[in-house]
């Protein structure tokens, strides 16, 4: 009956110091206490129970960066239960060491592949962020691709009218050109010609008495065309071909004296 006791009493002790373990801040300084209890050489099995009851809490709110601590803690007590024989503790630690490690590393992996989703998150975003930039240029590079070409195909279309039309106007200034030359070219030989003749004349002027000879000749021809006129009228009086005849002397005479 008093071991029963006694045995309830170690119970609600325990439970007592787990609570106030429980519920006092854990710190790093703390896990360093109990891994460095456990390492003490021939620790007996009634301290391992007592540093695995204030390792509890840490189970639940391990400082960070102390993981490593944590599991040098677990494979220290498991070792030191299995040297005092107390090998079914030593396999329930153990235990916690296998399951705490494949938490923690489960942990890191996660982590890594949340990292590297985020990762390929964001990289996917840019590229597709540099695929609409790429399309954007592309379009853009297209449109003033058509704007070049339709600036040259006007450019080659004006100038086509262009040059037609300066080819048209220099064809008709040739040939204003020409006509005109050939104009003055028929002017210039007139005017040679009328010269010659003016010349011919002022020749024959300046050539002694030949004005006065010319008009004595004159008057000569006058009075015979006059006789002969009179002549041939006493012959036919009433000829149409005397009339023209007289006529055509009669032009003559004056043109001679022009």
């Amino acid at each position: 009956m008093k071991r029963n006791l006694l045995t309830y009493s170690g119970f609600i002790l325990l439970g007592l110091m787990v609570f106030s373990f429980e519920t006092k801040s854990q710190t790093a300084e703390e896990l360093q206490q109990i891994n460095a209890g456990a390492k003490v050489i021939y620790v007996k099995a009634e301290s391992l129970d007592q540093l695995m009851i204030r390792l509890r809490p840490f189970e639940n709110n391990l400082p960070a960066g102390q993981e490593s601590l944590m599991m040098d803690t677990y494979r220290t007590i498991a070792n030191g239960y299995a040297v005092n024989n107390h090998f079914k503790q030593a396999y329930e630690v153990y235990k916690r060491y296998l399951s705490f490690k494949e938490n923690y590393y489960l942990k890191i992996k996660s982590d890594a592949i949340q990292s590297a989703q985020a990762s390929i998150h964001t990289r996917k975003d840019a590229d597709e962020k540099l695929v609409m930039d790429l399309q954007n240029q592309v379009s853009q590079l297209q449109i003033e691709n058509d704007q070049l070409i339709s600036k040259r195909s006007n450019f080659k279309k004006y100038f086509s009218a262009g040059l037609i039309a300066l080819s048209a106007l220099f064809a008709s200034l040739l040939v204003g050109s020409g006509i005109k030359l050939n104009s003055i070219r028929v002017k210039l030989k007139q005017s040679r010609e009328r010269m010659k003749e003016i010349h011919r004349i002022a020749a024959l002027g300046a050539a002694p008495n030949v004005f006065s000879n010319t008009l004595s000749h004159l008057n000569q021809i006058s009075t015979d065309a006059q006789e002969i006129s009179s002549a041939v009228k006493e012959l036919q009086p009433a000829g149409n071909t005397i009339a023209g005849l007289t006529k055509k002397i009669k032009d003559c005479i004056e043109q001679l004296r022009k």
